[in-house]
């Protein structure tokens, strides 16, 4: 099975406590109940309100929610788009889901985006981009992130979800209002959530503290793109 073993030994829960942010870009996973209108604009977090974990009803579809993709450039600065894929637990035996959360769709924030046919899938890949016009008109703050998306997801049963570089060619990479294309360190930058309970921990929150992994035997972005499969 190409199942996730190896990226799942990676997510170890960074130390996301504390309020000091980060002075890299980064790519943040926030768990929020489900908004039916305005969802690009119903919610506006800070880094340290993100939420990492939603609880599971095991075999039931009422764990629901919106998870927010949400980006930081150096501590607040505007963000004008990013390019990455996105990894989840999410099995299915035919037409029925075996094990972990089900993406039913994503609703992009953006103006432009470049998704993969397959995407929301697990592996599958985005570009995703803001106008100049909606660039210079976003405030920068210390603490602010730019809200990318969201996707609707339902958890059967625990899972784990997390922003990813693009299986073929590793490319994780966030630009800014100048148009410089900013490479982002993987698994640093990270964010990732879980739900229900998890041995890798309760998730992580990059713009606050990195997301750092435990250390394991050929952690290269080669082994862990085997690990995952070929991408777009």
């Amino acid at each position: 099975m190409k199942r996730f073993v190896l990226l799942a030994m990676l997510l170890s829960l960074a130390g996301a406590t504390g309020a000091m942010a980060v002075e890299f870009p980064t790519v943040a996973l926030h768990v929020n109940s489900v908004i039916g209108k305005n969802q690009c604009t119903a919610i506006d977090p800070l880094c340290d309100e993100i939420v990492t974990n939603g609880p599971v009803v095991d075999g039931s579809p009422d764990a629901s929610y919106n998870v927010y993709m949400m980006a930081n450039i150096n501590q607040g600065e505007a963000v004008r788009g990013v390019e990455l894929g996105i990894w989840y637990i999410g099995e299915f035996d035919d037409s029925n889901l075996t094990e972990g959360i089900n993406v039913l769709s994503w609703t992009s924030c953006s103006d432009v985006e470049f998704p993969s046919a397959d995407w929301p899938a697990p592996n599958s890949v985005n570009t995703i981009t803001f106008s100049p016009s909606a660039c210079d008109a976003r405030p920068d703050s210390t603490t602010n992130v730019s809200i990318l998306g969201n996707f609707y997801v339902t958890a059967y049963s625990s899972s784990l979800m997390q922003t990813i570089p693009r299986p073929n060619n590793g490319k994780y990479t966030i630009s800014d209002c100048s148009g410089g294309e900013i490479p982002m360190t993987w698994p640093d930058a990270a964010g990732w959530v879980s739900f229900g309970s998890r041995p890798e921990g309760m998730g992580c929150i990059p713009c606050v503290a990195p997301c750092t992994s435990v250390p394991v035997e050929a952690n290269t972005w080669g082994n862990i793109k085997k690990s995952l499969g070929n991408g777009e």
